[in-house]
């Protein structure tokens, strides 16, 4: 796989990580409130997210501590242990 179409994959997979981990997760009693639709709630998660973090994340992820992340390697789990230490 290439390195560019890797860090796009990489890239991708935070996006949606970070998109789900920003979403509201608590019920509100907004009775006599218009419920946000699908569509905005996801927008207003895509504005909470910054591309410098973003960017950040996969330079992180592509530095060579993790030697490539081959799948069931050592490097594979410590860098999904980083992704999982970064979400908490």
């Amino acid at each position: 796989m290439s390195i560019k179409l890797r860090n796009f994959t990489i890239f991708s997979l935070l996006i949606f990580c970070i998109v789900c981990y920003s979403l509201p997760t608590q019920a509100q009693d907004n009775s006599q409130e218009k419920p946000l639709s699908n569509e905005q709630k996801l927008m207003d998660a895509m504005h909470l997210i910054s591309s410098h973090t973003l960017m950040d994340y996969v330079n992180e992820l592509c530095t060579d501590k993790y030697e490539g992340r081959l799948t069931g390697t050592p490097a594979y789990n410590k860098s999904a242990e980083w992704v999982a230490d970064s979400m908490k």
